[in-house]
């Protein structure tokens, strides 16, 4: 009877953990993908004023310098949606998309009050709309550059509404008539053009294979950790198998944790090089994704893969069958909406943003998106993620055995005091 009951609770408890598991996931994805634009925050814009100003009416006028001061200010519309970078020279804000810091650039020309003046000046005979240079970053990713552009072309709508107003409020003030020839550029008188200064290429997924090849090495990483574990423990003869309803065992060897978990982890280095080497063969020599690094994506991936590796193995071995769920929490559940690969991280959620400071498949995101569109700079990400993936690596190795000596060392324990009793 006691027996019926406690399976009777077993059965419901896999039931109800398998229900929460779908409640986890649901949550993971749709809780942050479903409302990118509500939960932008901090976005990395850069603004350069490169303006050298105009007279009116014997009264000097900078244009750009309003703008500047009107839109990167803490009271205007945008709030905290972006974070601004004001910079002095267009060459500098280049250079912060050429390291990944922004996702675009606001570049205001050196005629720009010039060609606005320009328009309200009766001599001018076909005056033409002023300028504002966008630079894009689509190598950023698709949505990151999707956004920036939305929320940089709202600016110069708005900037052009406000110029017009700010025109005419100057020539009435100066006693000015404006010349009917204005009429067309007064009607738009800012308009933007852009520049694509980090394109992602051809065959890159629209900025996402960065993104894909990260998912690849992660899923490696897991499954392979995994398959080593359970092969390691059968050939022990720890676990038995269980084929076409055929329980297949082999006598056991009666091996420590410690002893198990030296057995598997030179297994999964051995895994991470060779899955690391056909996933960027795969990808780059038969998939023709294109790579200026190939071997250091090679490396970086046997990296990749070995941070997601050891942290899986340290969960199967202290949690057994359960790890595996728990890893796949962390290495995929949570992992793929933090990782800053659909959305980036200025788009999600508090919660979201928080675990992509720790979960590994953000840096190895970021890492593969360096070596792929930004030639390998370190300050476009590269050196941050080596860093930490090279800690989930070494760390989860030396902790992964400090783990199994601890579990030999309880079972040890647990051994004497049931022989004493």
């Amino acid at each position: 009877m006691q027996s019926r009951t406690l399976d009777s609770i077993m059965a419901i408890a896999v039931v109800l953990g398998a229900a929460l598991f779908a409640f986890v996931i649901t949550f993971s994805y749709l809780g942050a993908f479903l409302n990118p634009d509500g939960n932008i925050h901090g976005m990395p814009l850069a603004m350069v004023n490169e303006d050298q100003g105009a007279v009116v009416a014997g009264q000097a006028h900078n244009y750009g310098q309003e703008i500047v001061a009107d839109v990167t200010s803490p009271t205007s519309e945008l709030g905290d949606r972006v974070d601004w970078t004001v910079l002095p020279t267009r060459e500098e804000a280049a250079a912060r998309i050429d390291d990944d810091k922004s996702y675009a650039a606001i570049v205001i020309p050196a005629d720009f009050s010039a060609r606005l003046v320009q328009i309200a000046s009766p001599g001018t005979s076909t005056p033409a709309a002023a300028e504002i240079e966008v630079l894009t970053n689509p190598a950023s990713g698709a949505f990151a550059d999707l956004a920036s552009q939305e929320i940089v072309t709202d600016i110069v709508s708005r900037v052009s509404d406000a110029t017009r107003q700010r025109i005419l409020e100057t020539a009435a003030a100066a006693g000015l008539t404006i010349p009917p020839q204005s009429a067309v550029a007064l009607s738009d008188p800012v308009q933007l053009k852009a520049t694509v200064e980090a394109p992602a290429g051809p065959r890159t997924g629209r900025g996402m294979a960065p993104f894909y090849f990260a998912l690849m090495m992660t899923l490696a990483g897991y499954l392979g950790a995994m398959a080593i574990s359970f092969g390691v423990d059968f050939r022990a003869g720890v676990r038995d198998l269980l084929v076409f309803s055929r329980r297949v065992s082999r006598p056991s060897r009666e091996l420590s944790a410690f002893r198990l978990w030296l057995a598997k982890a030179p297994l999964v280095v051995m895994m991470a090089v060779l899955a690391a080497t056909l996933e960027t063969w795969m990808a780059v020599g038969l998939l023709d994704m294109p790579a200026p690094h190939p071997i250091r994506l090679g490396f970086f991936a046997a990296l990749g893969i070995l941070a997601v590796a050891m942290p899986t193995l340290i969960l199967l071995t202290s949690l057994g069958e359960l790890g595996m769920t728990v890893a796949l929490l962390f290495t995929t559940i949570f992992g793929v909406p933090s990782a800053g690969g659909v959305y980036p991280i200025e788009m999600l959620p508090a919660f979201f943003r928080f675990l992509a400071g720790w979960l590994p498949l953000r840096y190895m995101t970021d890492g593969a998106r360096a070596l792929l569109f930004f030639d390998a700079r370190g300050a476009a990400g590269l050196t941050k993620a080596l860093v930490v993936l090279g800690v989930y690596a070494t760390g989860g190795l030396v902790l992964g055995g400090l783990v199994a000596f601890g579990i030999d060392r309880v079972a040890g324990r647990l051994t004497n005091r049931t022989s004493v009793s």
